[in-house]
């Protein structure tokens, strides 16, 4: 009888662990499934080149890189190494902007945060000076043709200015461009192949 119940005790322990490790087995499984399911792939392109339009079909940047990841359940994309390119909203122009950076992210509403080594450039035109800008990050919504950063900026021109600043606010449609803050402006002016025979 003694025995009866030592046996029944050691069975109900070993039952005991053994639907304990069950349970812990099933939770940790669901648990790497839950997050399978959160950071799973959508699609996936590798050297791709596309555009993207407004609502009413126009053509607003072509965006090219080396990878586009998009994730399913976040709706957010990560571009690497984006090149964008935007046309000049003035109507017969071919001139455009090219913003380069190390990675992109792209949220569901198309705004994209750029990230590292951030370059913005045009080039010069009979009628614009071209410029370079260089900075650590920006946001860049296509919608509203507004690029915006808090980090610090180099803005250098074709003419021989040098302008840094904390802060910058783009619109690209206006073509204005405002510098928030500590803003330092240095210029040396270009000197033409003419000038440079004569020295």
């Amino acid at each position: 009888m003694r025995y009866n119940g030592i046996i029944f005790l050691v069975l109900a322990i070993l039952v005991a662990g053994v639907a304990t490790w069950f349970l812990d087995l099933w939770r940790t499984q669901q648990v790497f499934t839950e997050k399978l399911d959160t950071s799973q792939i959508d699609y996936y392109l590798s050297d791709f080149s596309l555009y993207t339009t407004d609502k009413d079909g126009n053509k607003q940047f072509d965006l090219s890189g080396e990878h586009f990841v998009h994730q399913r359940a976040t709706k957010k994309s990560e571009i690497y190494k984006p090149v964008i390119l935007v046309k000049d909203n003035l109507k017969d122009s071919s001139e455009s902007l090219h913003i380069t950076a190390n990675k992109a992210e792209q949220n569901k509403a198309g705004d994209m945060q750029l990230q590292g080594k951030v370059k913005i450039e045009k080039a010069e035109s009979p009628t614009t000076t071209g410029f370079m800008i260089e900075t650590a990050d920006i946001r860049y919504s296509p919608n509203t043709q507004q690029v915006n950063t808090d980090a610090e900026v180099i803005l250098k021109t074709t003419d021989g200015s040098i302008i840094t600043a904390i802060g910058m606010s783009e619109d690209l449609i206006s073509q204005t461009t405002r510098l928030k803050s500590n803003v330092h402006a240095e210029y040396k002016p270009a000197v033409s192949e003419k000038e440079k025979r004569q020295e």
